[in-house]
């Protein structure tokens, strides 16, 4: 194996996407508990919504064109015809000179074309009704399918459920939704240096970052973690650890093991299994250049550098990918254009990722490049996002206008 061989980012992300890694798995949950999943099927409207013509207002039904020409000093008469109570369908057609009490979200009854605000009308007695401005035909009506019409998609298959996407199911009378059951995957720091957070430690020693870090970036991401475990530097150790991970997870995800060190066994076990290949040892990017990348029968598993900062922009651009591909997300970035304030250099023939501040400036977006040792998380908590240049940029000048991926998904 020649660790100096790599391959680009769009190759490796390639063979992560490639048909048939993971055969999908679906499930119907609750409505409530499809929040944040990513929904297996497009959900369609069975009716339109609304189903019937509402008020969008507290007032009174009537014919639009009557009302043309009311106001406080010549007010329009009508005579009250009753009301369209809530819940309840109201099928008597309204006539000439008539108006109907409607409250918010009540049904128009038939014949009726405008709502008037309660606020511009006044009862006159029991029987007649003033109104102080006209209403045109249509106003503060909501039509039946307005929101949505009978077999629209109400949330597309692929699409992260969010609150708003609830309340839509729930006005189309779902009760339970088909969601991509969670990728399961293990986590699995090594190093005779690790301990796990809550224990007391030597110097020399560190706690476990990237093990809790990577394990709650998956649990954003809507996975679940079904093993979570600090491993030696020991061959015959970590090989036990993979295979026991193997038969509860999807997907294994390393962290450190992945240098060129004498004591680093990742590309030695992937490789002692049968069936199991590397991809790639090495990804042309920066920072994570020793990331490994391999399978085991249909199964990956991902080595990420030991160093905090690079593990997670590895992370965000290798293992999320993956996630997403597993699940058929397409996520939006979100993306803000801003000034570059001074000359950002570049390493030829690498995927360049420069973490960077974002900060204003009169009426636009400046961001400022930030530098920091790879190990140090601090790099990651203080950066707004990041500017991707691709392998054959050699770096960008002062005052380019660039994008930057904020730290974070927002769909648009």
């Amino acid at each position: 194996m020649d660790f100096f061989k790599t391959l680009t980012l769009p190759q490796v992300l390639s063979h992560l996407t490639e048909s048939g890694t993971i055969s999908a798995r679906f499930e119907d949950v609750p409505l409530l508990d499809a929040l944040g999943r990513i929904a297996a099927s497009d959900c369609l409207a069975p009716e339109d919504m609304p189903m019937f013509d509402r008020s969008t207002v507290d007032g009174y039904a009537i014919i639009g064109r009557e009302s043309a020409g009311a106001s406080e000093a010549i007010p329009g008469f009508f005579q009250m015809a009753g009301e369209s109570l809530m819940g309840e369908a109201n099928e008597r057609r309204i006539q000439t000179g008539q108006a109907v009490y409607v409250p918010t979200g009540g049904m128009i009854p038939p014949g009726a074309d405008a709502m008037v605000m309660i606020e511009y009308t006044e009862k006159m007695d029991h029987e007649t009704l003033l109104v102080y401005k006209p209403s045109p035909p249509g106003a503060h009506i909501s039509y039946r399918g307005d929101d949505m019409r009978k077999g629209e998609i109400v949330v597309a298959a692929g699409r992260r459920i969010d609150a708003y996407d609830i309340g839509m199911l729930a006005g189309a009378g779902y009760d339970a939704v088909r969601v991509f059951k969670k990728p399961r995957v293990a986590v699995i720091s090594t190093g005779d240096e690790v301990r796990d957070a809550g224990e007391t430690i030597r110097f020399g020693q560190i706690y476990d970052v990237n093990g809790y870090t990577v394990s709650a970036r998956l649990m954003a991401l809507g996975c679940d973690v079904v093993v979570k475990a600090l491993v030696k530097d020991d061959y015959e150790m970590l090989r036990e650890t993979v295979q026991t991970s193997l038969a509860k997870a999807d997907i294994v995800i390393l962290s450190g093991g992945s240098s060129v060190g004498t004591r680093d066994f990742t590309a030695r076990v992937i490789e002692s299994f049968e069936g199991g290949r590397l991809i790639t040892h090495g990804i042309a990017i920066k920072p994570g250049k020793p990331t490994i990348v391999g399978k085991i029968g249909d199964q990956f598993i991902i080595g990420l550098p030991g160093h905090p900062a690079s593990a997670l922009i590895i992370f965000n651009a290798v293992v999320q990918p993956l996630i997403y591909h597993l699940m058929s997300h397409v996520p939006t970035p979100f993306v803000i254009e801003a000034v570059l304030s001074e000359n950002v250099h570049a390493s030829p023939g690498k995927d360049t990722f420069q973490m960077v501040q974002l900060y204003r400036e009169a009426s636009s977006w400046h961001c400022r490049p930030i530098y920091a040792k790879s190990g140090m998380m601090s790099l990651l908590a203080s950066a707004s996002g990041y500017i991707h240049m691709t392998n054959e940029k050699e770096g960008l000048a002062s005052g380019t206008v660039v994008d930057v991926y904020l730290l974070q998904e927002v769909r648009l």
